[in-house]
């Protein structure tokens, strides 16, 4: 048997640990074991002092020649979504991969409750979903002050964007939101 390494991914990506599990853990794990690499010894999430989800990390033990492993968990984390500017951290070398894009929707608290106090926001996430198709997906939204951040994300921010901001045009809940693309 090989020494074992333990190196930690730090993916850019605000999901909670539930999504973390599903799109990175479990089919990473599934990987690793099966071809021989290793496995999935640990996950977190990155907070803010404020407590958002800033980022998830998992923890990896691997087998065998450490660079080509690290390059298999990069290219596999790439397939399975890891935005830009997500890292493989091993005891000498830090590694930056990631080639999903990320854009921000910003909503106003005050416009996802319609006239009647009726929260609006499951309607207006379903047609975004809709109209997003399979550009992108929001896999983490949360109050903060006055707005609801939402995260979407997808190979393509520029297209998110574009996308969503047709979509914001003809929604009276973005009335005043912002939009931005984060990486």
């Amino acid at each position: 048997m090989s020494e074992e390494v333990l190196i930690f991914a730090s993916i850019n990506h605000r999901c909670d640990p539930i999504a973390r599990g599903d799109i990175y853990e479990d089919p990473l794990g599934e990987y690793l074991e099966a071809n021989g690499l290793g496995e999935v010894s640990g996950g977190g999430t990155e907070l803010s002092p404020e407590g958002d989800i800033e980022g998830i990390g998992i923890d990896i033990t691997v087998r065998g020649d450490l660079q080509k492993t690290v390059e298999l968990v990069i290219s596999k984390l790439e397939e399975l979504g890891a935005p830009r500017g997500s890292k493989i951290l091993t005891e000498a070398n830090e590694f930056e991969f990631g080639k999903t894009g990320c854009v921000l929707l910003q909503l106003s608290i005050e416009t996802i409750k319609n006239a009647e106090g009726e929260d609006v926001l499951p309607q207006f996430t379903k047609g975004i979903h809709e109209a997003l198709g399979e550009a992108g997906a929001c896999t983490y939204s949360r109050p903060r002050d006055q707005w609801l951040n939402a995260y979407f994300y997808g190979p393509s921010a520029e297209q998110m964007e574009k996308i969503i901001r047709e979509f914001a045009e003809k929604d009276a809940l973005c009335q005043g939101c912002q939009l931005s693309i984060n990486y």
